[in-house]
Order: structure tokens, then C-alpha cells, then sequence
């Protein structure tokens, strides 16, 4: 699994929890989509009950991440 160290743009696919109406978290970020369903599966049995999504993310969605961190920068955490 990629550290938050590392360069997103290395590791495509993720995992998205939801946490409230509307609103999603990326909990995981791995480079290939089987190391990505492996962490899944792990993740289902330790949270059966999470919404939890497989997204493959490209170089638009990166770009509107980043627009939105610098529209909204003290939403960071």
C-alpha cells in the first residue's frame, strides 16, 4: 500500500469510504487493482457494515482534487 509520502499520481487505484451523506474518504491507495481487492476483502471483514468503493482514479479527478484543496484550503486535515 502507498504511504502518503508518495506521489498519488504512482498509485491509481483507491478505496473510498463513505462517512456521512455525500461524502467520501480515499482510505487506501495502491498501484494495482489486485493488491487493491486484496486490501478490500481485508477491509470487509474488518468493517462489514462500511460502504466502501473500488475507483481507478485519472489525471481529471487528481486535477479536481487539487482545485478543490486550493478553492477550500482550510477544509485540509
Amino acid at each position: 500500500m502507498i504511504n502518503n509520502n508518495q506521489d498519488q499520481t504512482e498509485a491509481p487505484w483507491c478505496i473510498f469510504r463513505s462517512i456521512s451523506s455525500g461524502y467520501q474518504m480515499c482510505i487506501a491507495r495502491t498501484k494495482t487493482r489486485g493488491e487493491i481487492e486484496r486490501h478490500y476483502k481485508s477491509l470487509r471483514q474488518l468493517m462489514p457494515n462500511a460502504q466502501l468503493t473500488i475507483v481507478f482514479t485519472t489525471e481529471d479527478l487528481r486535477r479536481e482534487e487539487q482545485s478543490d484543496l486550493t478553492q477550500y484550503p482550510n477544509d485540509r486535515k
